[in-house]
């Protein structure tokens, strides 16, 4: 097996336990650093949509950027043989559902970078924030205070 493979064989443990506790509450450390990095690579992502806007439908930008993520998950399973996680054990229509209303929303978020100026855009994807403590009182039953 290549070298390169062993080590993303080795970073799986590190995400699945090490790394992170199993409550997956106690770090926040990680978690500040994943949030950085995954916004980072959002906004690198709604920059090439919006050049390939110009030049591509956004039902191509939007194929694309699904075929293109799902290659880190078909190469672990590839890697570690672990096919079972294809496999939807529980909640079927919910994991559809997800996916479809995941689909919708990235389709949109590229149309609003596609046809309004990135700062712009931007600022009205900060409206989420304000449905977030809705929908986790509505769907997750958390407690959300005032400063929330």
């Amino acid at each position: 097996m290549p070298r390169f493979m062993r080590k993303i064989i080795a970073v799986a443990p590190l995400i699945n336990g090490v790394v992170l506790p199993k409550d997956q509450e106690d770090a926040p450390l990680f978690g500040m650093a994943a949030a950085v990095a995954a916004y980072f690579m959002v906004a690198v992502m709604m920059v090439f949509a919006k050049l390939l806007s110009d030049h591509m439908h956004l039902l191509e930008i939007s194929f694309y950027r699904n075929a293109v993520a799902i290659l880190p998950f078909l190469l672990y399973i590839l890697i570690t043989g672990k096919r079972q996680i294809l496999v939807i054990r529980k909640n079927k229509g919910g994991v559809f559902l997800r996916a479809a209303i995941g689909f919708v929303s990235l389709f949109l978020t590229f149309g609003a970078f596609a046809s309004m100026p990135m700062a712009d855009a931007t600022a009205f994807l900060f409206i989420s924030s304000l449905f977030m403590p809705i929908m986790s009182v509505l769907f997750l039953k958390e407690k959300v205070g005032i400063y929330r």
